[in-house]
């Protein structure tokens, strides 16, 4: 069942441009996709997903970071230059916050079946907090850091549009997938 909701995820993706022409958001999304690291090994986490999820997550993220490749390229105004070296930082980032993120998914899941056991003990509660916690301080440190190199590249208008937009982007983005997984919304 979950192999069949992430497979209707990818369909969530942008059409090609009409007529053969490539959109510059397009070009920049072919060009930036051959400039990829592969992602670091994360620590051991859940059980692994039924063959062939994995499979269909990756093609889910590759979607999803196309579509957002595409979006910030239009909202941007990036010429092809331009995107030939944000894009790859991006990636870069996404791929250092990702296991950060899956840690902090996992916390708060330990963190929730505490609370709820009925006999919340205090000493994991606080050690569950102070690991969020750290782990937050290690994605702000990386979200500074990826602006200091994004700023290298983009000029200070493009800068702005991008600190204005990408939070906004990213939240559609993840508004359709949970839409796609027919999930209940984020709280806010």
């Amino acid at each position: 069942m979950r192999a069949i909701t992430m497979a209707a995820l990818i369909g969530l993706g942008v059409s090609a441009g009409a007529g053969g022409r490539a959109s510059a958001g397009e070009r920049a999304v072919a060009s930036a996709q051959g400039r990829r690291q592969p992602l670091p090994p994360g620590p051991p986490g859940p059980p692994p997903p039924p063959p062939g999820a994995g499979a269909v997550r990756k093609q889910v993220n590759e979607r999803i970071r196309m579509m957002r490749m595409w979006k910030l390229t239009e909202a941007l105004s990036l010429d092809e230059a331009t995107a030939q070296r944000f894009f790859p930082i991006l990636n870069k980032f996404d791929e250092k916050v990702a296991p950060l993120h899956r840690q902090q998914g996992e916390i708060i899941m330990r963190l929730r079946a505490e609370i709820e056991s009925g006999r919340p003990d205090p000493v994991r509660l606080s050690k569950g907090i102070d690991d969020l916690l750290g782990l937050r301080k290690q994605v702000a440190a990386l979200e500074d850091e990826r602006i200091r190199e994004v700023r290298r590249v983009l000029s200070p208008t493009q800068q702005a549009k991008l600190v204005l937009l990408l939070p906004k982007i990213e939240r559609e983005l993840r508004r359709s997938v949970r839409r796609a997984m027919n999930l209940p919304p984020e709280e806010d």
